[in-house]
C-alpha cells in the first residue's frame, strides 16, 4: 500500500487515476457507512462494504506488479 501520494510522481497516468479511484471507492463506503449509522438514509452494508473492498481489490490489484517501481517492499 501506498502511504504517501508524492510517491506516484514518476509513474503512468493511469497508475494514478487508478490509486485515486481507489481512495475515492474507499471514501464512498466509508461515507454510506456514516449515513446509515446517523439513519439519514437506509443503506445497505453489504453497499458499503462493496465499495471499500473494491477500493482495495484496485490497490492491491495495480500495486501487485509495481510494487517496486512504486517504492513498497
Amino acid at each position: 500500500m501506498i502511504r504517501k501520494y508524492s510517491t506516484l510522481k514518476g509513474q503512468p497516468m493511469c497508475v494514478k487515476f487508478l490509486f485515486t479511484l481507489a481512495v475515492i471507492f474507499t471514501l464512498v463506503g466509508m461515507a454510506t457507512i456514516v449515513l446509515d449509522m446517523l439513519e439519514i438514509y437506509d443503506i445497505k452494508l453489504c453497499v458499503s462494504m462493496a465499495f471499500i473492498a473494491a477500493g482495495s481489490v484496485i490497490n492491491n490489484v495495480i500495486f501487485q506488479n509495481k510494487r517496486k517501481k512504486v517504492g513498497g517492499r
